[in-house]
């Protein structure tokens, strides 16, 4: 996968903006040769997250395990489709963003999931 650094770089500070926000690359695209996408990721408290979207981080969580999904839950997912959609646009390689509860990030560092802070530098 060929992806041009300046591109993403400039992504990841607009995204740091909009979300006043940490943004990581997380997943394949660090482990692996051919990653299939760059797995793009913004972590919110839970009171920004629950402010931004309309669900708390125990509420998501419920709903991602049971599959039953609320309004909010499927605006979220909206959302992240739509970032997601136009970042692999731009970018011109294929992006899974999600915007996710900062309780994702500290399970993330525990079990030592790969994860390199893309902006802010």
């Amino acid at each position: 996968m060929n992806v041009n650094i300046a591109r993403l770089l400039h992504e990841a500070k607009r995204l740091s903006k909009f979300y006043r926000a940490e943004v990581y690359l997380v997943g394949s695209a660090l482990t692996k040769e051919r990653p299939r996408d760059l797995d793009i990721r913004v972590y919110l408290g839970p009171g920004v997250f629950k402010r931004r979207f309309g669900i708390g981080d125990k509420k998501f969580y419920k709903e991602g395990a049971t599959g039953q999904w609320s309004a909010a839950r499927y605006r979220w997912s909206r959302h992240c489709t739509a970032v997601a959609h136009s970042m692999s646009v731009y970018l011109k390689v294929n992006v899974d963003f999600q915007v996710r509860p900062a309780f994702d990030w500290g399970l993330m560092r525990l079990e030592k999931h790969p994860q390199m802070r893309l902006w802010p530098q």
